[in-house]
């Protein structure tokens, strides 16, 4: 499971502060740092295997939950009712009820209870 928070936790990074170059410390060896800060220094992207690998999770799963959503989903799954996660998430009791509706409607089930939404999002590997 860390595996999929690392990769929104990446992504978030990623489109936040758009760096040049971008590695898991277990693609690195002696031997590619100054490839990397090369190919950085001449302007070229650098995504390591680990991070494309991350990056494709992502793309596969095509969801595009933000930070609150995913907290909102956590919190859920882990036996927290609607009306407690307003000072975990910073969030009024109406937008955390709003933000719910959207997610189930992203995965087609508007009426479902809450049990039911965190099983989906744990089979799409959302939490």
């Amino acid at each position: 499971m860390a595996r999929f928070w690392q990769a929104y936790q990446l992504r978030d990074t990623i489109n936040s502060c758009k760096p040049d170059g971008i590695f898991e410390k277990c693609d690195l060896c002696f031997q590619n740092i100054p490839i990397f800060v090369s190919q950085v220094l001449k302007g070229e992207i650098i995504r390591t295997p680990t991070i494309l690998d991350y990056l494709q999770i992502i793309h596969r799963n095509d969801i595009n939950f933000d930070e609150y959503d995913r907290q909102i989903l956590f919190y859920l799954s882990i036996g927290y009712q609607t009306k407690d996660l307003k000072p975990l998430v910073y969030l009024s009791v109406s937008a955390i009820k709003k933000r719910k509706q959207k997610m189930k409607e992203h995965f087609d089930m508007g009426g479902c209870s809450d049990i039911e939404l965190i099983s989906i999002a744990k089979e799409s590997k959302v939490i």
